[in-house]
């Protein structure tokens, strides 16, 4: 029995910033430059909540789905975090 491919199997979830005041988003880059893309949506959101500046509402974040191939369009350098198994 094959087992089918799922959509999000080569998709990726990055995360955009958004300042509301100044216009301003930007997608999220380690200090290396490298774009941050996750397996698992989850890790992308917890991620997101330790790096978006909250104090006054400055900023908020969104959690975009994308193939892989087009994240690796938008730069040749990519740091992707696997999913992190939980330990029960």
């Amino acid at each position: 029995m094959k087992h089918s491919k799922r959509f999000d199997d080569d998709c990726l979830y990055i995360i955009q910033i958004i300042n509301p005041y100044t216009n301003d988003d930007y997608i999220l880059r380690n200090s290396i430059n490298e774009i941050v893309a996750f397996e698992d949506r989850f890790d992308a959101i917890d991620y997101a909540k330790r790096h978006v500046r909250r104090i006054f509402y400055t900023e908020y974040y969104r959690i975009y789905i994308e193939p892989m191939w087009v994240i690796e369009g938008l730069s040749k350098s990519l740091s992707i975090i696997r999913k992190v198994k939980n330990k029960e």
